[in-house]
C-alpha cells in the first residue's frame, strides 16, 4: 500500500511524543482519559443508540438530525453552515489540504496544478480552458495555520497569503490577503477589486466542495467568454 502523498514529512503529534516518553508511573492528564465513569444516562442514550440508530454513512457534512441539534439555539443554518468532523483539527486539515494538495483545489478553483505546495518549491496553476497559467513560489507553509505564496497573476509578482484561524465555535475562518499590487492608482484599485473578486469565489466554491462535495464551477460561470 502506497501513503498518499500529503503524508509526506508529518511527524509523530507533540502529544504523541510525550506518550512515548511516559513511564508506567505516569498520570495521563491529557484529554480523553477521564477518570470517572460515565454518567448512567449517557450509557443508556449508548445502549439505546446502539439498537436503533442508522448504522450508514451519513452525509459528507454529518447527520442532518445532528446538524440540526448543533445550530439549535445559534443563528446558523444546520444546512448550508454546520459541517460535522472528528474534532476541529480535522476541519483545519481539510480546509488547508485544500490549498496545498492540487488534486482537491482544482475542484473549485484552477483546472491543473504541477504539484503540491511546498515551502521554496514553484508550481504552476493552470485554467486549462482560458489557455491561462499562472507560476506560484511557495514562500511560507505553517501546518493548518499559514500559507504564503508569490505568484503572477497580474503581471508582475505580488504576495499571497491564507490565515486559517479555529474558532470557539468549532469552525474555521479563513482569510486571505493579496498584496504588492504595482501601477498608478486606478491600476492597484483594479487589481485589488479584481482579487477580492476571484477569491470570493475560490472560498465559496471551497465551502460548497468540502461540505457538500458540489462543483459549484464559480470561476468558469463567471467567465463564460474567457478572461
Amino acid at each position: 500500500m502506497k501513503a498518499a502523498h500529503r503524508l509526506d514529512g508529518i511527524e509523530l503529534s507533540l502529544i504523541r511524543q510525550i506518550n512515548a516518553l511516559a513511564t508506567p508511573l505516569s498520570t495521563n492528564l491529557g484529554i480523553g482519559e477521564p477518570n470517572v465513569e460515565p454518567d448512567e444516562t449517557l450509557r443508556d442514550f449508548a445502549r439505546r443508540a446502539a439498537t436503533t440508530a442508522s448504522w450508514h454513512y451519513t452525509a459528507n457534512a454529518g447527520s442532518p438530525a445532528l446538524r440540526k441539534l448543533i445550530a439549535d439555539g445559534t443563528a446558523y443554518d444546520p444546512k448550508a453552515e454546520v459541517c460535522v468532523t472528528a474534532g476541529t483539527q480535522e476541519g483545519l486539515f481539510a480546509i488547508f489540504q485544500a490549498f496545498v494538495d492540487p488534486a482537491i483545489t482544482s475542484r473549485f478553483w484552477f483546472s491543473r496544478g504541477s504539484g503540491r505546495l511546498e515551502v521554496g518549491k514553484q508550481v504552476t496553476w493552470e485554467w486549462e480552458p482560458y489557455r491561462a497559467s499562472a507560476q506560484v513560489l511557495v514562500k511560507a507553509i505553517e501546518p493548518n495555520a499559514r500559507i504564503v505564496v508569490e505568484w503572477s497573476a497580474y503581471g508582475a509578482p505580488t504576495t499571497v497569503e491564507w490565515v486559517f484561524a479555529p474558532r470557539p465555535d468549532h469552525t474555521t475562518f479563513v482569510s486571505i490577503t493579496n498584496t504588492g499590487f504595482r501601477g498608478d492608482d486606478a491600476e492597484i484599485a483594479r487589481q485589488a477589486v479584481s482579487s477580492t473578486e476571484g477569491f470570493t469565489l475560490v472560498l465559496a466554491g471551497l465551502k460548497a466542495w468540502l461540505e457538500h462535495r458540489i462543483a459549484l464551477n464559480l470561476v468558469w460561470d463567471r467567465f463564460p467568454d474567457g478572461v
